[in-house]
This record gives C-alpha cells, sequence and structure tokens, in this order.
C-alpha cells in the first residue's frame, strides 16, 4: 500500500489544537468512591449507587463549589472553552441542566447574559442535554462556552467582560470569576454571541472496591481519555516480508478509566522535516476479530489500548535506500494533545523506513498484540 507523502505542515496542520477540540470529544470528570475501612463516606452510606444515579446524590450548593477556566483556544473568530465546576467539599453532590452565565463589564456594568446551546461548534455536550452529572469531592465537571471575538460585531464587544456571574443548575447565589482566560492572556471578548452547554460529567467509579458491580469489558458508555491521561510510547516493533509495523500504547496514568475508539493521528517526520500523514488502515489489525471501530475501556492507574502503524521497508523499485521518520507525532482518537515519539524501531534497530507512506490502524484492547508496557 502507499501513503501520500507531503511537506512539512502542507498536509496537514496539527498544531490547530483549538479546532481540533471542536470536534473532538473530551473527558470531563470521575472520581474514586468509597472509603478506608472504619470510616464513613460522605453525604450518605450509598455512595458507589451515586454512579449509576448521580441525581440520587444531592443537589450542589454554591458553597460547595469553585468556578474556572480551562482548555481556553481561539480559532475562526471564536474563542472557546471549558467551564470548569469543582467540588471543594468532602460531599458528593450532583449539578443538572445549564449554569446561568453573565459576561459583566466592570466599568460600565453592562452585561451579556449566555444563550443555553445544546453543543459548541460542533462538540456535543457528550450527554444527554440536562442530564445529572456527578461532582466528587475535588474532580471537577464542566461546560462548554464560546464567544465571538468581535469580527463580525465590532464596537459593541469593546471594552471586554471583566469577569462572569455563573450560578449553578438548580440555581443559589453567584459566584463570580475572574474573565481573564488563560493560555490567551486575554479577557473574554463582551460579544452578543456568547453561549453555554448544559454540564457535562461522568460515571463510574474508578476504585473496583467501591462498587458491587462488575466492570464492563468495553469503553461503551465511558467518558473519553484525553491527552493529560495518557503516555503514548512504541511496545513492540518488527519488519517481514517487506512490511514494516510497530503497536503503539496508549496507557491510562491517571486515577479515572476512560475509552478511547477510532482512528489516532500520527505523522510521521523525517530528519528534513518532510512530514508523512498516515492513512487510517480499513484492515482489522492483527488479532483482532471485529470489523469497526468500538470503545476501548482503559481502567485506571495503568490501563493501555493499543494501535498499529504500518509501512514498507522496500524501496521503490527495489533500488536504494528510503528515507527514515525521526519521531511519529500522535494524538490518540478524540484528543487535542500531541506526543513526539521517537521513531527508533527496537525490533529492527533502525529508525522507521518510509519507503511507501504509512499507515494506522483503530484503536483495540492491549490484548490485541500481546503487548505491554
Amino acid at each position: 500500500m502507499h501513503y501520500a507523502t507531503s511537506a512539512k505542515g502542507s498536509s496537514r496542520n496539527i498544531a490547530v489544537a483549538l479546532l481540533s477540540w471542536l470536534v473532538l470529544a473530551a473527558c470531563g470528570a470521575g472520581a474514586t468512591a468509597g472509603s478506608a475501612a472504619g470510616t464513613t463516606t460522605p453525604a450518605t452510606a450509598n455512595t458507589a449507587g451515586f454512579f449509576s444515579n448521580p441525581a440520587a446524590a444531592p443537589a450542589c450548593s454554591t458553597a460547595q463549589l469553585s468556578v474556572s477556566f480551562s482548555q481556553v483556544g481561539q480559532a475562526a473568530g471564536t474563542v472557546a472553552g471549558e467551564l470548569v465546576f469543582t467540588n471543594t467539599s468532602s460531599t458528593y453532590c450532583h449539578l443538572a441542566g445549564w449554569p446561568k452565565v453573565v459576561g459583566v463589564v466592570g466599568q460600565t456594568g453592562a452585561t451579556i447574559k449566555a444563550a443555553k446551546v445544546e453543543s459548541i461548534l460542533g462538540r456535543p455536550a457528550g450527554q444527554k442535554a440536562g442530564a445529572a452529572a456527578l461532582v466528587v469531592p475535588n474532580k471537577p465537571v464542566y461546560a462548554l462556552f464560546s464567544v465571538p471575538t468581535g469580527v463580525d460585531y465590532g464596537p459593541p464587544c469593546d471594552p471586554a467582560f471583566t469577569y462572569l456571574q455563573v450560578t449553578p443548575p438548580g440555581g443559589g447565589s453567584a459566584i463570580k470569576v475572574p474573565a481573564m482566560l488563560p493560555g490567551l492572556n486575554q479577557l473574554m471578548p463582551g460579544c452578543p454571541g456568547f453561549s453555554v452547554t448544559a454540564v457535562i460529567g461522568n460515571a463510574g467509579p474508578s476504585n473496583p472496591a467501591a462498587s458491587t458491580t462488575t466492570a464492563v469489558p468495553s469503553g461503551a458508555g465511558m467518558p473519553a481519555c484525553t491527552g493529560q491521561h495518557l503516555q503514548v510510547s512504541i511496545a513492540h516493533s518488527g519488519a517481514a516480508a517487506g512490511q514494516v509495523s510497530a503497536t503503539l500504547d496508549f496507557k491510562n496514568v491517571s486515577d479515572l478509566p476512560c475509552s478511547l475508539e477510532g482512528w489516532p493521528s500520527v505523522v510521521g517526520e523525517q530528519t528534513s522535516g518532510t512530514r508523512v500523514v498516515a492513512v487510517n488502515s480499513d484492515n482489522a489489525p492483527i488479532g483482532v476479530a471485529q470489523s469497526a471501530p468500538s470503545p476501548v475501556l482503559l481502567p485506571a492507574n495503568g490501563g493501555v489500548a493499543e494501535t498499529q502503524v504500518e509501512g514498507s521497508d522496500l524501496p521503490p523499485g527495489g533500488v536504494g535506500e528510503c528515507p527514515t521518520f525521526e519521531y511519529l507525532l500522535v494524538a490518540a482518537p478524540g484528543t487535542r494533545t500531541t506526543s513526539q515519539i521517537p521513531a527508533f524501531l527496537a525490533g529492527m534497530g533502525a529508525n522507521m523506513p518510509d519507503c511507501a507512506g504509512i499507515g494506522v490502524t483503530w484503536v483495540t484492547p492491549y490484548q490485541s498484540y500481546g503487548g505491554g508496557q
């Protein structure tokens, strides 16, 4: 199989992190439930049940929550990111529905209320709108927000918001949040078109001892992994009959279970700077009977999913030598974080050759290649 080669940056610009985020899923909150022997878990004696029924936990009060920004970026005339709600108490609680978010211009007192929307620029809320989200102590849940930068609105966006008044779903007093956006080092534009999704949460304790239910064998229904959850490495490699392969492991290094589904983004980078974008392979990965991608569960603290990068070590026409990759730039499915992995293949004792481009299979469970860390 021949895969297309492109000049650096011309075929696929993996640096456009915000736009990738806007169309991909991200992993919000989850938590470890339960308590040490001889102690009492806060809230009620049945905290494990909250993971299957978050609405059974008490509604969060304003006093239990802090609000901040995360994953903020700017592209295509829009600023977007996550409005994060963190449970600062020792008690489980839940949030359900849309927060009330009002942008305030401190100098004039002018306000704009964020409209309630189902998704932000193609990125859905990730659960049924308005569904209860469990807010575990010291763990966050979030809502997505977006606001135009003023390109289409002009003077009404000047001055910018100096702070937001955020009222959690269910009511209560508003929390004052400074409108300085991390990463952009600027105040949020005070523009019409401000919008916010319902609160997004996740279910499922990461501590098996905290629940009597059996862990699901797949990642169906689990929150998607983010780049912050994952450690990427080449686990196995080899070459035979003109074919070269390298198994990439995605290891969950967080204390929350999560899932991956589909094809990762893989770009091979040569010493010259030439980049080759891996083509998604429709062939079933080695040792996998399934004929299409499906969610893969990565248990907390060490769960692994795998994919396979494929290429060739046969020069075109059988003459000369092929260039080699110095690095593989890898982003797991549904993530916006790129890892730079040295392209040295221990099974070959050399860097991965680029004789006919590269392809990549969809993510599969760790057992697929019999690999590991």
